[in-house]
């Protein structure tokens, strides 16, 4: 619960929240916390990634305070031996009742808001939510993973491969985003004050204002008698009055901040430590759980025809 949500309190939530329940913890004599960081806190690092990889929190606010999160629930573990602290860290949580890695990425599919982002061949570090529950149970009882932070991820693939059964009734409408990641981060400013005035112009609502206010529309009146040329000029500018009365055209639009997490780059995230030092050992693979979120978005939430083509 220890988790700002948005706002201009998110990140002290974050932080100040999980230091209060540490505390509280520890003041009621609690014999084990297991504390949830995410991979986000690397997720702007490339390569092979494990928890001795120096922290390059992706997500703005939300990576840099988790990792602030992270950082300070080690340090706090060590200062206080008496009681058994640990971190996991999740990759990308699927399964059914899934959010973002299940059910939103359907519903954004079927409303044309969803895109794969050059092909969809960016990392996706996955964990299935049965496999996670394991781990977090290990940490909480074993006492190796006091003061120690594991990655909580059951498999590698990308992110077209781990999409496509949830999403497979829409695949044919699925654009793909190719642009460069320059491109897609730095907009160049290449406006105009004519463009500015092109599109103030071709707005009813601006036009009429205009007309309306005392003084303005004064001006407005006698612009078309003192520079009869230049008022004809931006009269060209306006758009026929069929154009204007028709409604905006509501063609979808790929949400942006999709490119932020289902990106091209990312790292391989390892959870070699969990396996090792807490014999973690993932029971679901991704074929089932595969299975289990086709067959939750078809029977539960109605998303997924009963049948769903091949292709």
């Amino acid at each position: 619960l220890a988790y700002g949500t948005g706002g201009a309190e998110t990140a002290r939530i974050t932080t100040e929240g999980t230091r209060n329940i540490l505390n509280a913890a520890l003041k009621e004599g609690v014999e084990s916390v297991v504390v949830f960081s995410t991979c986000s806190v690397w997720g702007a690092a490339e390569g092979s990634v494990t928890e001795a990889t120096q922290m390059q929190p992706a997500l703005a606010d939300y990576g840099e305070s988790k990792a602030q999160m992270h950082r300070e629930t080690l340090a706090f573990a060590k200062a206080h031996p008496e009681m058994r602290v640990s971190i996991v860290a999740p990759g990308a949580v699927y399964g059914p009742m899934g959010g973002l890695f299940c059910a939103t990425a359907c519903e954004m599919a079927r409303a044309g808001s969803f895109a794969w982002f050059h092909g969809g061949r960016g990392p996706c570090n996955h964990v299935h939510v049965e496999n996670l529950v394991d781990l977090t149970l290990l940490a909480a009882s074993l006492p190796a993973a006091h003061a120690q932070d594991f990655i909580a991820v059951d498999g590698l693939t990308d992110w077209k491969t781990f999409f496509t059964p949830m999403v497979r009734p829409w695949l044919h409408s699925i654009p793909d985003v190719t642009a460069s990641a320059e491109a897609t981060t730095v907009q160049p400013r290449t406006g105009s004050l004519k463009g500015i005035l092109r599109a103030a112009l071709q707005s009813p609502e601006f036009m009429r204002a205009l007309s309306q206010h005392p003084l303005l529309g004064w001006l407005k009146e006698k612009f078309t008698v003192w520079f009869p040329s230049s008022h004809k000029k931006a009269q060209a500018m306006r758009p026929a009055p069929d154009y204007i009365h028709l409604p905006a055209p509501q063609k979808p639009q790929v949400a942006g901040w999709l490119a932020d997490i289902f990106g091209p780059t990312g790292p391989h995230l390892s959870s070699q430590k969990a396996q090792q030092q807490l014999g973690w050992q993932p029971r679901v693979n991704l074929e089932q759980g595969h299975a289990q979120c086709v067959q939750w978005l078809r029977d539960e939430m109605k998303l997924l025809p009963t049948s769903t083509p091949s292709s």
